[in-house]
């Protein structure tokens, strides 16, 4: 009998849990976003172990436009997926924390060899005019992602001032 109530505690709260996360999954899918990460959150608290949670509603508050409460889920984890970097990186762009940016995409990179990432960074130091910088990240984004013709294009821009010689391929293909 005692396990009879073990269940009876139990399975309402993996009821109620699994529940919310497919809620919450139908409507990210439907475009609610706000919705979805409400969803995600509250799914959280009655599936404690699943540590993914939080960032799934952080990438809903992102994907919805409330960047302030997509870094506060983000911030809550140490390990994220690639597009939990991402729109870790694009919410704090998005906030104009431009120096919380570049290190979040840093670390991102360190993580995740990924071309979004270095777009992201790419842009923030060209925001910042930050040329050396975003050389930088522009040749590891055109590395990963070859086929980016406007990477490739501002690469070479950026190349006639740095290494001339190099400039001349890369304003190629980007044509």
């Amino acid at each position: 009998w005692v396990a009879s109530i073990i269940l009876l505690v139990i399975l309402p709260i993996l009821v109620i849990g699994f529940s919310s996360l497919n809620q919450a999954e139908d409507a990210q899918r439907l475009g609610n976003y706000r919705l979805a990460a409400d969803l995600y959150m509250h799914s959280a608290k009655f599936l404690f172990w699943r540590a993914d949670l939080p960032e799934k509603a952080g990438i809903a508050f992102a994907q919805g436009g409330d960047y302030q409460l997509a870094v506060e889920q983000f911030d809550q984890r140490e390990n994220l997926t690639e597009d939990g970097w991402v729109w870790y990186c694009t919410s704090l762009i998005q906030l104009e924390k431009l120096s919380d940016a570049i290190s979040t995409c840093t670390t991102g990179t360190q993580q995740y060899d990924s071309a979004v990432l270095y777009r992201l960074l790419g842009y923030v130091y060209r925001t910042q005019k930050d040329w050396l910088a975003e050389k930088t990240a522009l040749e590891n984004q055109t590395r990963l992602d070859p086929s980016d013709a406007y990477a490739a294009y501002r690469l070479g821009l950026l190349l006639t001032f740095y290494s001339p010689e190099d400039a001349l391929p890369e304003l190629t293909r980007a044509s």
